[in-house]
């Protein structure tokens, strides 16, 4: 038995594989954030929430933040729609610089023009659908027809003209959140911000409106900076994602390549699962680097970014869909390791089963289709060298392997 990839990671991943992004080289970012820093003063003492970041987002390009509570992307968009102030740095948007912390320049939330959909919605509850939607355009004092028919459009394109004349806050969560969209979309902004706008959401109406932001910001072109922790939402609708932790970006790339090819051992644990080793390098030829780990010696294929060298430590991380199982019997000599399978879980799609190799370490693999190996099977685990990520260094602490 070989254990073939299901999991809906990577699914997502290489479904997105082809990169959507802008690339004329004279198009200027519709973003650029130049090192940004933010200290909060807390009772505990100081907190450096942002650390020196600095990105662009091309116009017309999907930016998911991405990373775990507390990493700094709420803060990060929240300075770019002037509802933070920075303690350093700065931001342009649309080539204007909108912060700046040399320049003493900062502009407000209604200076900046763009749009922003919270995860709560804000939804004003005395208000029907079309006049939350038509608020911003009646608070910029525009003629009364072009406020109607500029809201009438919006509503028709994100299905609820009618429901137009209904109390919001008698709609789903779903229709309510677009409204909340809408309402972004009506003031015509080029830019877009959404702070984990799906959270709120069980998980078969995430997917749906998730494919309608996505739908909606491909017809019409606008930039998008979005919110998530939420790995499978990041992979699905977006250009390019960064994976940040205590403030810094970890890693950064379009979904395919941070899934399949994380180049930080922190963004490969968080998007998705990994099994860690830490190792050195005993020998190489021109194609893989020979690593000696704590379940044995494995082969990496090499990589043309790769800048180790024999000797020095690393760490390995590779995908539970990609360790392999076979059954004693049909197992090559080739990087292959036995075990005996500790426990199973069927899990739908997949089952995933921890395994126990001869040198005690736990490694966790999926098998697509069925339950898989009962407990107490024994298996031999092999992992192909090009499926194995090598990083410089050793494991940062509090993500050490098994």
């Amino acid at each position: 038995m070989t254990a073939t990839q299901s999991a809906p990671l990577a699914e997502v991943a290489q479904a997105v594989n082809e990169v959507r992004v802008p690339s004329a080289p004279e198009l200027a970012p519709m973003v650029s954030i130049v090192d940004l820093h933010k200290h909060y003063r807390t009772a505990e003492g100081d907190v450096h929430a942002v650390r020196g970041i600095s990105f662009d987002v091309a116009r017309g390009e999907f930016v998911t933040l991405l990373g775990p509570s507390g990493c700094g992307k709420t803060t990060i968009l929240r300075s770019v729609a002037g509802l933070e102030t920075p303690t350093s740095g700065e931001i342009f948007i649309n080539q204007r610089v909108v912060f700046s912390s040399g320049r003493r320049i900062r502009l407000t939330p209604a200076q900046r023009q763009i749009g922003m959909v919270f995860q709560s919605y804000a939804i004003w509850p005395h208000m029907s659908v079309f006049d939350n939607v038509a608020y911003p355009l009646r608070r910029r004092k525009l003629p009364k027809a072009e406020i109607t028919a500029r809201t009438t459009e919006v509503l028709e394109m994100l299905g609820l003209a009618h429901a137009a004349k209904r109390s919001a806050t008698k709609l789903s969560g779903g229709q309510q959140q677009r409204v909340a969209v809408a309402r972004a979309l009506v003031s015509r902004a080029e830019l877009i911000l959404f702070d984990e706008p799906l959270s709120n959401l069980d998980a078969k109406l995430r997917k749906e409106v998730r494919q309608e932001i996505r739908d909606l910001q491909q017809r019409l072109g606008i930039t998008v900076l979005y919110v998530t922790h939420d790995q499978e939402e990041a992979m699905a609708v977006s250009d390019r994602i960064l994976v940040l932790e205590s403030g810094e970006i970890k890693d950064q790339g379009p979904p395919a390549r941070v899934y399949s090819r994380p180049t930080d051992v922190f963004a490969a644990n968080f998007v998705g699962e990994s099994e860690t080793l830490d190792g050195t390098v005993v020998d190489a030829d021109d194609d893989h680097w020979l690593v000696q780990t704590g379940i044995g010696r494995l082969q990496v294929a090499r990589q043309p970014h790769d800048t180790v060298r024999v000797s020095e430590t690393v760490v390995l991380t590779v995908r539970p869909e990609h360790l392999q199982l076979w059954e004693p019997a049909a197992a090559t000599r080739t990087q292959t390791i036995p075990g005996s399978v500790r426990s199973a879980s069927f899990l739908g799609p997949f089952a995933e089963l921890v395994v126990e190799l001869e040198s005690g370490h736990l490694v966790t693999a999926r098998v697509s289709g069925g339950a898989g190996a009962a407990p107490g099977a024994p298996v031999h685990v092999r992992i192909e060298p090009h499926h194995v990520v090598l990083h410089a260094g050793r494991t940062p602490a509090g993500q050490a392997s098994q």
